[in-house]
């Protein structure tokens, strides 16, 4: 897979608003069993084909986690990236978007979890797109057949981060509860859908089964 950490952002232009990408990758793997964000896929670590395929559409790149388990520095050697450490340290993915969020330099924020190291570039360009179409929409996430993902998804950084600590504070962790708490566009399937005819973008590993 080719290193696209430093790529053009397709379309970008002086008008154009500016966007902030950030790799989730703060999870105990618990299932996996061990650290999944250094596995191989297709010969590059997990974490560092997120990252890529964020960077290739993003202005800055952001990767969240926890402060007690930071990644393996080589997994992202080489790389222009910043690391942002979740606040509640054991609220899962909802930490590290909210780290994000108020980490990022742009109004945009695109986020994607560590896990899903199958995203396609031009589906995730065209998240942004509909982001920038969508104003009033505080998150455009992708479509899926089991609803929004929105750990595939943009977030405007006024809406949803005020959105995001009110939930931490109150000790509400999940992630469809931000969805829930600000107004959300999704991206459908048949938009998305012929960038990335296999659906490969929708896809996270969990388990060592997923890899195969």
């Amino acid at each position: 897979m080719p290193d696209r950490s430093r790529a053009a952002r397709p379309g970008a232009g002086a008008g154009e608003c500016r966007v902030t990408g950030a790799v989730i990758a703060g999870g105990r793997s618990r299932r996996m069993g061990t650290d999944k964000r250094g596995l191989p896929v297709g010969g590059v670590p997990m974490l560092r084909r997120a990252v890529s395929a964020v960077a290739a559409v993003s202005d800055e790149t952001l990767v969240a986690c926890r402060s007690e388990t930071p990644p393996d520095p080589s997994i992202l050697a080489g790389l222009d990236v910043r690391l942002v450490f979740d606040r509640p340290e054991d609220a899962g993915p909802l930490a590290g978007v909210e780290a994000a969020l108020a980490a990022a330099r742009f109004p945009l924020v695109l986020v994607l979890a560590g896990d899903m190291p199958w995203a396609e570039p031009p589906v995730l360009a065209a998240l942004v797109a509909e982001a920038g179409r969508r104003p009033e929409a505080g998150c455009v996430a992708l479509s899926t057949e089991r609803g929004l993902e929105p750990l595939v998804a943009v977030y405007r950084r006024d809406v949803a981060l005020p959105a995001a600590t009110g939930l931490l504070d109150a000790g509400r962790f999940r992630m469809h509860g931000l969805l829930s708490a600000i107004p959300c566009a999704p991206l459908d399937a048949a938009r998305w859908r012929p960038l990335d005819p296999e659906g490969r973008s929708a896809r996270n590993v969990n388990e060592a089964a997923d890899l195969a």
